[in-house]
């Protein structure tokens, strides 16, 4: 596809690269140590629970997928790796879970095989196995390039590990680097966001993910800025920050393809881009989700409650199931809006042919106030009002619900 992306002086797009296929996300949900501002699922790593893991991963990933293919008959067309840190894992314990899942599952060829890792983690046994294991993307949880940020954020690595952990990849044949940074923090301001942004580009990565801090309700950080305690940057500076991001990055010749993802062309993530176009997904692994069929199902939560749910040798049962049909049409503009290439209406699969005419009557208010431009498979948000983009959302949404019947 012809290398055309979002240009400074231009609002001009070119359509994303297609997934393969279905996508298969694993959750591993070991860290070091549980940041300050996580909510996710996630444990201190004890090497005597990594056992307990790979073997309810493999037992799941053949109960769900007994055809080795997904529901719809195609081959999965990427595997991700993340969590938690998934590079918490030691090199035979992770090459047993990759070995296991080409075994139990079928992918395409040339599929997109990612792995989230974190700077500390990125030694030599660890590259060579993930090497081994067909590993193709490499998502480096660097947050920041400021010790004393790094810090305050709980991380236990300095900048300097990430610059020798990007050294150390590429010399063990990675081409598919990204440096993933967060913004927006208690104490954050512009200036040091823009240094990190710099820092990175230093590095030279085909990727950059910048992500705005949310304060996570029961998490140390998120509870401290819900009572005052702490202050995160207020709405227009993280605006302005936003904006930072993407002019340093566009500038460098990284298109901003998604909200918070920056790439050059032809290195987008192809698993997430099938995440904000509703497509399948299988998700292994303790409060992994998944999509398929029309159907949203999360599992367990815990890794004891979810090897014990699956234990028994059939398919798991019990889990919370989230019938996503009824939301088609919502998820597919909140999903799609997202990307710069924009949502598409044949993304929405479950939403009627009434839901979908009354989507596009009600597109004519934001296109005409100049938030929304259609495209020909749909809308998308134009550059200017990028930052906007859930609002936009949640504007549409309401016109669509006046025009209901």
């Amino acid at each position: 596809m012809a290398a055309v992306f979002a240009h400074p002086d231009r609002d001009q797009v070119a359509d994303l690269p297609e997934p393969l296929g279905p996508g298969v996300y694993v959750h591993v949900p070991f860290c070091h140590v549980r940041c300050p501002y996580c909510d996710f699922a996630v444990r201190p790593y004890r090497a005597s629970e990594a056992p307990v893991l790979v073997s309810a991963l493999l037992a799941e990933a053949r109960q769900r997928a007994p055809r080795r293919v997904s529901t719809s008959g195609a081959p999965w067309g990427s595997l991700y790796f993340g969590g938690g840190t998934p590079s918490r894992l030691e090199a035979g314990d992770f090459l047993q879970i990759a070995q296991g899942l080409d075994d139990a599952l079928g992918f395409a060829e040339g599929h997109e095989r990612g792995l989230e890792a974190n700077p500390e983690d990125l030694d030599d046994a660890r590259l060579a196995a993930w090497r081994a294991a067909g590993v193709t993307r490499l998502s480096i949880g660097a947050q920041s390039l400021f010790d004393d940020e790094l810090s305050r954020l709980g991380r236990v690595h300095d900048a300097a590990a990430v610059a020798r952990g990007v050294a150390r990849a590429r010399k063990h044949g990675f081409t598919n680097l990204s440096v993933d940074l967060m913004y927006s923090f208690p104490g954050h301001d512009e200036a040091r966001w823009s240094g990190s942004l710099e820092r990175a580009l230093e590095l030279a990565p085909e990727h950059v993910s910048a992500y705005a801090y949310t304060a996570e309700h029961g998490t140390p950080m998120g509870d401290a800025v819900q009572k005052g305690s702490l202050a995160k940057p207020d709405e227009d500076r993280e605006a302005a920050m936003f904006e930072r991001a993407r002019d340093q990055l566009e500038t460098a010749g990284l298109r901003h393809y998604e909200i918070s993802n920056f790439a050059r062309p032809g290195r987008e993530t192809l698993h997430h881009v099938q995440y904000w176009r509703r497509g399948e997904y299988l998700g292994l692994g303790p409060s992994a989700v998944s999509f398929l069929g029309g159907e949203r199902v999360r599992a367990p939560r815990g890794l004891e409650a979810w090897a014990g749910s699956i234990s028994g040798g059939t398919a798991p049962r019990g889990w919370v199931v989230d019938d996503a049909r009824p939301h088609a049409m919502f998820e597919t503009v909140f999903l799609g809006l997202r990307l710069d290439a924009g949502m598409r209406f044949v993304d929405a699969m479950g939403a009627t042919g009434e839901e979908v005419e009354r989507w596009r009557a009600a597109a004519a208010g934001p296109v005409s106030e100049g938030f929304l431009a259609p495209t020909t498979a749909g809308f998308r948000v134009p550059r200017a009002e990028r930052a906007r983009t859930d609002a936009i959302a949640l504007r549409w949404r309401e016109g669509a619900d006046r025009l209901a019947p």
